[in-house]
């Protein structure tokens, strides 16, 4: 198997937008377009999953691993992503679903059974438990010799492929970038980006970013911003006075994950008539919402420009019809 984060990160998609939603505010606005990004034989594998994935594929293969194990909902872009990685390289995986299985499959799990997954559905209660402990050897048991990766791809592994996400963004955004807007869940790709930046700084090319990273908060959970504080000392000490700014927003999620008010339905309907393209409610159309807020409240009035992630997860797109 020959996987390559840094093919993918070799040039990425960054290109100049205008939404007329965001055109009365006067910062430029730039798309990382992470979503354009495809790997596998299928063309499946697809937006920051790829570089959560990769690198969990290539140790599991160098290890001998036939088959893959990790965890999500009913609409998970990672267990979707996961299935499609396996059909394209070769491995089995195995999806462990939280909740009853319904009468009817989600497109998500629908896909994912088509691509080989096989899919194990466990109580909300046991799949807490299971995604909080140590779970190998309690899943190594039932299926048998496995590559666990936890929900949403945020183990060490994953996270340095996110790194290098992140210095691959830090080095390619225009210079007049103040901010770099994105999604955060589990927090492991804000991480990745914060870490990839801070590495910029320490590496042979130098180039600062002076700007800050903010990480709407899709969660609605409160720890999040001390669980990335966590996961960056644990390997970056000094990361405050090396200058890399970065903020949760908490205020962003519109009730909860996969959650939508009123307000949130009638922007995600403008956007996507003005970009002409699906927007995912779970991630993509928070970020943005909560963007147009801030200016909206001239909350960034010397700012020149900002760059927003677009991490891509259009596949969950088709779960607002069963909100």
């Amino acid at each position: 198997m020959s996987l390559s984060i840094e093919a993918f990160s070799h040039y990425l998609p960054i290109k100049r937008c205008t939404i007329p939603l965001f055109n009365d505010f006067s910062p430029t606005l730039y798309l990382i377009r992470l979503d354009q990004l495809r790997c596998g034989s299928n063309g499946r594998v697809m937006g920051n999953k790829i570089f959560k994935l990769l690198p969990n594929l290539e140790l599991a293969s160098a290890r001998n691993y036939q088959q893959i194990v990790s965890f999500g909902g009913a609409w998970s872009n990672h267990l979707h992503a996961l299935a499609a990685a396996g059909e394209a390289f070769g491995l089995g995986t195995i999806g462990i679903v939280r909740g009853e299985r319904s009468a009817k499959l989600s497109a998500t799990l629908r896909d994912a059974q088509t691509l080989g997954m096989r899919l194990h559905f466990i109580s909300r209660s046991d799949y807490r438990a299971l995604c909080d402990g140590n779970t190998r050897t309690v899943i190594e048991q039932q299926f048998g010799r496995s590559w666990v990766v936890p929900e949403g791809g945020s183990n060490a592994t994953g996270r340095l492929g996110v790194r290098a996400m992140g210095r691959a963004i830090a080095l390619q955004l225009p210079p007049s970038v103040d901010q770099i807007w994105m999604a955060a869940a589990t927090g492991s790709t804000m991480t990745g980006m914060i870490e990839g930046a801070l590495e910029c700084q320490q590496g042979p090319h130098k180039k600062v970013f002076h700007g800050t990273i903010k990480g709407v908060n899709v969660l609605k959970n409160l720890s999040l911003t001390k669980q990335i504080s966590h996961d960056l000392a644990i390997n970056h000490k000094s990361l405050e006075t090396h200058g890399v700014q970065w903020q949760v927003i908490n205020d962003g999620h519109c009730g909860g994950y996969a959650k939508m008010n009123a307000d949130l339905l009638a922007f995600h309907g403008l956007l996507e008539q003005q970009l002409q393209e699906s927007v995912d409610h779970v991630y993509m159309a928070k970020v943005f919402y909560a963007l147009y807020r801030s200016l909206k409240a001239n909350q960034y009035p010397d700012t020149k420009a900002i760059a927003v992630i677009h991490s891509g997860g259009q596949q969950g797109r088709r779960g607002l019809c069963a909100l």
